[in-house]
């Protein structure tokens, strides 16, 4: 049976562009640039000179901070040091948590790389190999020979194209999500490739969660509707969809998050930035610097050219320019383009100044720069960011876990809270700074002896900047016993 279309959440349209865009800055310039005019917009809206727009967008600069904050966050989370405490029946998920060979760590890494640009993002533990086929066609052993395992799926925030929410048993509970997947397939003999577009459907009805497949294919007419399924275990249908959300922070019941995530503003200053550079360098490049003689008549004119040899003033070293008698008469100016970029170039450093007063780093930040203080900022802006992010991850993890002991027999539908305990996903809760150089130390200690900054700062910043606790200890009893020093 076939259906016309598949009509998306009103919500998944309005962030598109949004989400979009902060995905393309995280793929670097040759990426914005390939957008075109949807990045930079052609600067005259009358002429569109392809020439000139070429031109443009040769010239401008796109700076990649937005990639680059996103991997200082995700170094700073450790999740390589993040503790995890499985059932001897579900070790297989350590190493392959998505039966395509993910890890844990690896799922758990993917998911903060899409949260820290959508906002959210969405895990659902699945019955691998029942799912994909009619399973009222299969005895007993045919479903023990195909040995299926309990898997992991996750879907970025652009895959869940509708959603619907309803209050059970006096609680907010999911009833409906469409997810998306879009692949490509290859006829190994014509050659072609056609698009395919596939949409689960996840349901709750008066009988229990069933999962139904939708399948679109380029030169097909009409989306073909599959077979409804309903996910049993013991022969009793389950009652609730096994899928977490996983979001930077609390979810508020009966709606999904609407806001993109914390690297949206840091992307949309990197686009502003790129528009500025594109004016800057059109300016550069129409303003050379240009020579203005006033004042000089025809006799001047022919003095000069008898005298030089040239009716041009001439740049340059070791380059004489003799002039005629009437040179107290004539003025000479030298037009460049350095007045007229002066608004260009504030306007970068303010918006660059903003970029990192929001988080963002830059590929040549030198930590050797920062101040004690802005080591602290660095560590409180990272924390306020990672730590409502890992503890959803946590949380989220640990329920698909525990949906997959579901599946497998291990724990009891009705009576999941037992199950907690025995599934522990523990990440390392330290997002401070990164790391502090030993000529920064030097440089904080030095700041301290001469009271710049206080004790208390000094070790702060330290601690934060990832200084072991004894080392930290050991700087705290050298200054005590060197006693205050004396300010010259």
């Amino acid at each position: 049976m076939a259906i016309e279309t598949i009509t998306y959440n009103p919500a998944v349209e309005v962030m598109a562009d949004q989400l979009q865009s902060v995905r393309t800055c995280l793929k670097g310039s040759y990426f914005v640039k390939l957008e075109g005019e949807r990045f930079l917009p052609h600067p005259s809206s009358i002429d569109k000179d392809t020439t000139r727009y070429a031109s443009l967008l040769a010239g401008a600069d796109f700076e990649g901070f937005t990639a680059t904050t996103q991997t200082s966050l995700l170094s700073r989370m450790n999740i390589q040091d993040t503790e995890i405490l499985l059932p001897k029946k579900l070790e297989y998920l350590r190493n392959d948590a998505d039966g395509d060979g993910l890890s844990l760590k690896g799922m758990l890494t993917t998911t903060a790389k899409n949260i820290l640009p959508a906002g959210w993002h969405v895990l659902l533990t699945d019955f691998k190999g029942l799912s994909d086929i009619k399973a009222r066609d299969l005895s007993r052993a045919d479903v023990k020979d195909m040995k299926p395992r309990a898997t992991i799926k996750q879907y970025v925030r652009e895959d869940v194209v509708d959603w619907d929410f309803a209050r059970i048993n006096g609680r907010m509970q999911l009833t409906f999500i469409l997810l998306r997947e879009v692949s490509s397939e290859l006829d190994h003999e014509t050659l072609e490739r056609k698009k395919v577009t596939t949409y689960l459907k996840l349901a709750i009805d008066d009988t229990g969660y069933y999962q139904q497949k939708y399948t679109e294919v380029d030169d097909a007419t009409g989306i073909q509707k599959g077979n409804i399924h309903y996910i049993k275990i013991n022969d009793i249908p389950l009652k609730f969809i096994p899928l977490e959300i996983v979001a930077d922070s609390e979810i508020e019941g009966g709606e999904m998050p609407l806001d993109a995530g914390y690297l949206t503003s840091i992307s949309d200053i990197a686009l502003s930035m790129y528009n500025t550079s594109a004016k800057l360098k059109e300016v550069l490049a129409t303003l050379v610097p240009a020579l203005f003689v006033y004042g000089m008549d025809k006799q001047s004119l022919d003095e000069f050219n008898e005298t030089n040899g040239r009716k041009y003033i001439a740049m340059g070293a070791f380059t004489p320019n003799f002039m005629p008698r009437s040179k107290s008469e004539m003025e000479v100016e030298i037009l460049s383009a350095k007045d007229n970029t002066l608004a260009f170039e504030r306007e970068l450093e303010s918006k660059a100044k903003s970029a990192r007063a929001a988080g963002a780093v830059f590929s040549n930040d030198q930590s050797g720069q920062r101040t004690a203080t802005q080591v602290i900022d660095e560590a409180t802006t990272s924390s306020s960011i990672l730590t409502p992010l890992s503890a959803s991850e946590e949380s989220a993890f640990e329920r698909c876990i525990i949906y997959a002991g579901m599946f497998e027999g291990l724990y009891d539908p009705d009576n999941l809270q037992a199950a907690f305990g025995e599934v522990v996903v523990d990440m390392p809760g330290n997002f401070g700074a990164s790391k502090i150089t030993a000529a920064e130390a030097k440089e904080y200690r030095e700041a301290q002896a001469m009271g710049a900054i206080t004790i208390k700062t000094y070790l702060k910043a330290m601690k934060l900047g990832g200084w072991e606790i004894g080392d930290i200890e050991q700087e705290l009893a050298d200054i005590e016993s060197q006693g205050p020093r004396e300010i010259v």
